[in-house]
């Protein structure tokens, strides 16, 4: 079909599409850049005790300069022994479909978080959210509970399907509300994703609290009663 030369609605409409079009195709190369991090990253990405416990310590995760490391978590450092730590994840045998139960779901993902050197600071429950047919759902709910404050927040979810429609079962996961669905035998868990979680919603409660904030007092100043001419001293 030609395009119409003088229309310049025609004009505003296409330039609209084509800047949808980037921005979806930017979306999906970010997705992407995203997976390739983490596969790189997980090949060497353990970590090792680097402060006080908690990722309030001086020096977590630090460069010695106080900079956070690039893609580490608030308080480890690299370790080489990751690569042996990935390649017990990939290789974990996964529950038999044969008399599969709900119950032996969560003792096989209990068993595969043990694999990894999860920082002592986090705490983790597993529970079945949801089983229609041969499907499972198991929510992993990751916290950082102290003394002060038992009941943690913000908090990480993961949540993992196991399919008995095959044998060994097949497992899928994925990262609280992001839209990438992950296989455990090819991208294993790392306690970046949960570091990145907390971030991402701290972020968000602080700017929340400062959107409150600006409104109340905007709401003040609103509020505030006008003086009356006639009442002012000459």
């Amino acid at each position: 079909m030609d395009e119409p030369v003088d229309d310049p609605a025609y004009a505003i409409a296409k330039e609209m599409v084509e800047q949808a079009t980037a921005n979806a195709t930017s979306a999906l190369l970010a997705d992407a850049e995203v997976i390739s991090k983490v596969r790189a990253k997980s090949a060497d990405a353990s970590y090792t005790d680097n402060g006080a416990d908690g990722p309030e310590g001086s020096g977590r995760g630090t460069n010695g300069s106080g900079d956070r490391e690039p893609g580490l978590s608030p308080h480890r450092q690299l370790n080489p022994d990751m690569a042996c730590i990935r390649e017990k994840q990939l290789s974990y045998a996964w529950p038999s479909s044969e008399g599969f139960v709900p119950e032996r779901g969560i003792e096989a993902l209990e068993e595969y978080f043990k694999l990894y050197p999860l920082h002592p600071i986090w705490k983790y429950s597993i529970m079945l959210v949801k089983n229609v047919g041969r499907e499972y759902l198991y929510q992993v709910w990751f916290a950082q509970p102290t003394r002060r404050k038992p009941l943690a927040n913000p908090t990480a979810h993961l949540f993992y399907e196991m399919s008995t429609s095959t044998d060994p079962v097949t497992v899928k996961m994925k990262v609280e509300h992001r839209i990438m669905v992950y296989r455990p035998q090819e991208v294993p868990f790392t306690e970046r994703w949960l570091w990145e979680v907390v971030d991402e919603k701290n972020r968000v409660r602080k700017q929340l609290s400062e959107f409150k904030f600006r409104r109340t007092m905007e709401g003040a100043y609103d509020n505030e009663p006008e003086s009356d001419p006639g009442t002012e001293s000459e």
